[in-house]
């Protein structure tokens, strides 16, 4: 029978085990997972890796779920990937189209007028 390693022999083995196990607790704190449920997070974690697991997690955060736990479980089995907004194209009548230049060069002429007829006229406080 082989011995088994010491921790200063091969301290990155006992490190990453140490660092799954802490991130195994702290999930399983976070979503309240039950028995099962974490036995499935170690699952994942050794079918798929930590950065499967990572993504599902922070996917399931974004969406602040009612079940959390629930939500996590469905998102390591069934792969869910990061949500993408779909956007509707806001279509536009044909009178919210702004006018031709010719008319818009047209109207600010009209309004000039107005605001020097207006000047002009014996109620305006500018003459």
């Amino acid at each position: 029978m082989a011995p088994i390693p010491d921790a200063d022999q091969q301290p990155e083995l006992f490190q990453e085990s140490d660092d799954r196990q802490k991130h195994v607790e702290g999930i399983r704190a976070l979503f309240r997972l039950s028995k099962p449920q974490a036995q499935r997070l170690r699952m994942a974690l050794n079918e798929f890796g930590m950065d499967y697991v990572k993504e599902k997690v922070e996917i399931v955060k974004r969406m602040e779920p009612e079940n959390g736990a629930r939500a996590l479980m469905a998102a390591l089995k069934d792969d869910w990937q990061p949500p993408v907004k779909i956007r509707k194209e806001h279509r536009r009548s044909p009178a919210a189209e702004p006018p031709p230049v010719e008319e818009q060069e047209e109207i600010r002429r009209k309004i000039k007028e107005q605001i020097v007829a207006y000047h002009q006229s014996e109620g305006s406080i500018f003459r």
